[in-house]
């Protein structure tokens, strides 16, 4: 599966490809085609919260 990291913050983010997660007991996977991004990930992105980095964006669905 594809997403959208922030890397390095202030910069462009990266799309890189992750291990698509297996479902386990009565898990299901569904695929997400669009995503957007909120005010909260444009403040993590610049800087506002230092929690690390890599780290992907949008909610969780």
């Amino acid at each position: 599966m594809k997403a959208h990291r922030i890397v390095n913050l202030n910069e462009p983010l990266q799309v890189q490809e992750l291990q698509t997660p297996t479902p386990k007991g009565t898990q299901v996977l569904v695929k997400v085609h669009s995503e957007g991004v909120c005010h909260r990930d444009v403040h993590v992105w610049k800087g506002g919260d230092r929690s690390g980095s890599p780290q992907e964006k949008g909610k969780p669905t």
